[in-house]
């Protein structure tokens, strides 16, 4: 009788046990309420300590590349939190038959044939990518690439719609408006030339003068009207 009692109070503890560590809630930090995250269900009930981190983060790339994954981690014993952000289309990267749609960061979030989002520029690289190259969720790493993103980002916050961008080397980042060209440099340093932008649009709005091309890439901006 004895051994019964402990036997079934065995088999009742390591039942409990089992189901406590097995995974039941998964925390996404950083979701977007109009942006749902994919594959919150992907891990439930699996015990949590045969779940490796690594292969989760790649799970949640493949399945969500218009977030970047921060951080996962295990929180014992029957929860997942993962950190995010919402990483938002920016521009397409011209590559060998297709296009790379990146985001801000240079993340690459979907690979496609032809251009979709007419409002989004079209970046045209003078190195040749090959479209297999890449995966998405993959980080473009090139710099004249992501000085361009930034630059990008920087003519749109000051509200002028860029319509292209032409890499022709380090030394040759030509973003194109409807108000003007603007002309950069992945030579020189990105806050110094994000300075002497802000700057140089400033006093022109404030003189009224309108311009054809701004030309940031050398010590002081040169203004072609």
């Amino acid at each position: 009788m004895l051994f019964l009692i402990v036997f079934a109070l065995t088999i009742v503890l390591a039942y409990r046990i089992d189901h406590s560590f097995r995974v039941q809630e998964m925390n996404v930090l950083g979701e977007s309420k109009d942006f749902p995250f994919k594959g919150k269900n992907q891990y439930k009930g699996q015990h949590i300590w045969n779940i490796n981190t690594t292969d989760v983060k790649m799970y949640f790339v493949n399945a969500n590349p218009y977030y970047r994954i921060v951080s996962i981690e295990k929180q014992y014993p029957s929860t997942i939190q993962v950190e995010v952000s919402r990483l938002i289309p920016s521009a397409y990267l011209t590559v060998g038959e297709g296009y790379f749609l990146l985001s801000a960061e240079g993340i690459v979030l979907e690979k496609v044939r032809e251009v979709g989002k007419k409002a989004i520029p079209v970046i045209t690289f003078y190195q040749n990518v090959p479209y297999n190259s890449f995966q998405r969720g993959d980080e473009i790493g090139f710099k004249e690439v992501e000085d361009s993103l930034y630059f990008l980002g920087l003519i749109q916050n000051a509200r002028l719609k860029v319509n292209s961008i032409d890499i022709e080397g380090f030394h040759m980042l030509g973003l194109y408006t409807d108000n003007g060209t603007f002309l950069f440099s992945s030579e020189k340093d990105r806050e110094l030339q994000k300075y002497q932008f802000e700057q140089s649009l400033k006093n022109l709005s404030l003189e009224g003068i309108t311009f054809e091309t701004l030309d940031l890439r050398f010590d002081k901006p040169i203004i072609r009207l």
